[in-house]
């Protein structure tokens, strides 16, 4: 893994532990509670919601890499990320690492069929 992707998997990594650490913690069965904090705590609430972007579009760019050839330590990497949040988050970990993949993937399809575009310009 260069040292780029080292960084952005950590980056990706870092981020989106931290913001669903805090997200999974808040009181959503009470909608009072859910106002009170948003009220209370609003930057905890925008860092979390910009680190957790931050870190879904990290992944979703290492996915767009491996989709498009560019070989991120054969996807090692990503894969032992996703093992992660899946073993710490349950469903959250498994919905996040679904989500950043297909976006990732679709990203990807988007890039390839603009540069396919191109071509017959």
């Amino acid at each position: 893994m260069r040292k780029k992707e080292f960084y952005i998997v950590l980056l990706g990594l870092v981020s989106s532990h931290w913001a669903i650490l805090f997200f999974k913690g808040q009181p959503y069965d009470s909608l009072d509670l859910l106002i009170a904090s948003l009220v209370f705590s609003p930057f905890t609430w925008f860092l979390s919601t910009v680190l957790f972007i931050l870190g879904f579009l990290a992944f979703a760019y290492v996915i767009k890499k491996q989709f498009q050839s560019v070989t991120i330590s054969k996807g090692i990497g990503w894969f032992g990320v996703s093992v992660y949040f899946i073993v710490v988050f349950q469903w959250v970990g498994l919905i996040f690492t679904l989500l950043a993949f297909l976006y990732g993937i679709m990203d990807a399809l988007d890039l390839r069929k603009r540069e396919e575009n191109k071509e017959w310009e």
